[in-house]
């Protein structure tokens, strides 16, 4: 992966780091079928109960990090940093979730329990975006990268 600013943020950031990010150059686009009035809010309220989310683990249960190894039981079809989910995010003309957290953070495990393990934004967040989680201490440098761009987007 080169380092260079193929990325390009967009979105807002609280505590924890999650962004939306187009993939080289390709532009930031709301998901297709969410209207400008519509919200992924809105959407999590309005989806059915039968919102099918398979109960397997994701890919994140084979990887090195223990942060990520914790989000293996998570319904979102979740990616590590690597090619074959920008490759992904490409193919798909999606853009990506990126969601930077770490073992020792509170606010990482708090969004966990409340976003990421309900199955209706699972549903709304697969059907729509390609997500990648990133342990922030075992890629400090993509941490840097974003930290950054949101300092630069916030400062006035």
């Amino acid at each position: 992966m080169q380092t260079n600013s193929q990325f390009v943020l967009h979105g807002r950031v609280s505590r924890r780091l999650s962004y939306t990010l187009s993939v080289q150059g390709t532009k930031l686009h709301p998901p297709r079928n969410l209207s400008q009035k519509q919200t992924l809010a809105s959407r999590v309220g309005s989806c059915e109960p039968e919102c099918h989310v398979s109960q397997s683990e994701n890919r994140l249960k084979d990887s090195a990090s223990p942060y990520l190894r914790s989000a293996a039981h998570q319904p979102i079809d979740w990616y590590e940093w690597n090619e074959s989910a920008f490759a992904r995010a490409k193919t798909e003309d999606k853009p990506i979730l990126l969601d930077i957290g770490a073992v020792w953070c509170h606010w990482c495990h708090v969004m966990d329990g409340e976003s990421y393990e309900d199955a209706r934004v699972a549903d709304l967040l697969n059907a729509d975006f390609v997500c990648i989680k990133v342990d922030r201490d075992e890629r400090p440098d993509v941490d840097a990268r974003y930290q950054r761009a949101v300092q630069a987007r916030t400062v006035s």
